[in-house]
């Protein structure tokens, strides 16, 4: 996959809030928005070096948001008893 296309591809699937949130995982740094942070990918030079470096990485992340998207998941620790609780009221 090249970088013009994985870009484009992100434009289209992921929002720009979670693509800056991205980039920043991945140590890209990004523009004004979608246009100018593509352009500042694929035009720049030094930043076209350094995305060519982190493309696996993005291109890692971009596959994650995929499949999970902006979902979120959490597991606690919870004792016996209020699980009990939990139950006893489902039940009803």
């Amino acid at each position: 996959m090249l970088v013009s296309q994985l870009l484009d591809s992100s434009r289209k699937r992921v929002p720009w809030p979670t693509m800056r949130a991205i980039l920043k995982i991945c140590n890209l740094s990004s523009g004004r928005g979608w246009d100018d942070t593509i352009t500042k990918l694929t035009n720049g030079s030094k930043e076209k070096d350094e995305f060519a470096d982190k493309f696996d990485r993005l291109k890692e992340c971009y596959s994650n948001h995929l499949l999970i998207g902006e979902k979120a998941l959490k597991i606690y620790k919870v004792d016996r008893d209020r699980i009990d609780k939990l139950i006893n009221s489902l039940k009803v």
